[in-house]
């Protein structure tokens, strides 16, 4: 595993710096903004199961956005191999987000969840997502929903078949 992490981390870190360097030479405002990161976790949960067998996971994302509010970009971890999902997880991104009236935004989508390296069975999967932000003075308020679409890889057998 130690080696798929070095793997990971090298091919985040080359990325960010390739991607984002342009954005550095310019001096003159864009309406593009390029923004990544890299983090060192103590343990990669996500929905409350642990991906990462209680260990440590290296994380890197890159995105790129629009004024228009448009958006694209991906995000990486390194996973527990024994879990099935293989030792990456790279999830792709797209969607837009915005103010469509005063003090409330939207924020509609998808995202691929893709492990290149898993075993046999099909693990990818594609969710589509939409949240509303409210502003009330100091205050906020975010509701969201998430939803896929039936896919090889949640299909559990049984009642929710039918769904």
């Amino acid at each position: 595993m130690l080696t798929s992490v070095r793997s990971l981390m090298a091919a985040t870190i080359l990325g960010s710096a390739l991607l984002a360097a342009p954005a550095f030479a310019q001096e003159e405002e864009s309406d593009i903004t390029v923004s990544g990161s890299v983090a060192l976790v103590s343990e990669y949960r996500f929905r409350g199961v642990d991906l990462s067998d209680s260990d440590p996971a290296i994380q890197g994302s890159i995105g790129v956005s629009h004024s228009s509010g448009v958006y694209v970009g991906t995000w990486a971890s390194s996973l527990d191999e024994g879990l099935g999902y293989g030792h990456t997880e790279i999830d792709f991104y797209a969607g837009w987000k915005g103010e469509v009236a005063p003090g409330v935004t939207l924020d509609a989508g998808a995202t691929y969840y893709f492990y290149p390296n898993a075993g046999a069975g099909d693990f990818d999967v594609i969710e589509f997502y939409t949240k509303a932000g409210f502003g009330i003075g100091p205050a906020s308020l975010t509701l969201g929903a998430a939803y896929s679409p039936k896919q090889d890889s949640l299909d559990f057998g049984g009642p929710r078949d039918n769904i």
